[in-house]
């Protein structure tokens, strides 16, 4: 669990200065493009902290997002392990509850 937490950690801190790095360099390319790309990229440079926080955040949700892909097959597999233990505990247990009043209605 540990891992994981610093996992996360190290890539929010990862994004965190790739977004400040590209926030900057949105400020260096008005220079060259159109009027309403200036006007874009003007926005995203002064609004900075929010736009880091944007990338952060959707940097976040696509790792959880791959995450959940590559451990999918084995979360099912435990999840399907552990519903036949289930069903089989409750299939003994009902199966003894059922023995116990036919014994004690005869």
């Amino acid at each position: 669990m540990l891992s994981v937490l610093t996992g996360v950690l190290g890539v929010g801190l990862i994004l965190t200065l790739a977004g400040f790095a590209l926030v900057r360099l949105t400020g260096r390319l008005r220079v060259g493009v159109g009027v309403a790309w200036r006007y874009g990229l003007a926005n995203v440079s002064r609004r900075g902290a929010g736009s880091v926080v944007q990338i952060v955040a959707f940097g976040l949700g696509l790792m959880v997002l791959l995450l959940l892909a590559v451990v999918r097959g084995d979360l099912l597999n435990d999840w399907r392990r552990s519903c036949r233990r289930c069903t089989q505990q409750l299939s003994h247990q009902t199966f003894a509850r059922t023995s116990a009043m036919r014994c004690t209605h005869s």
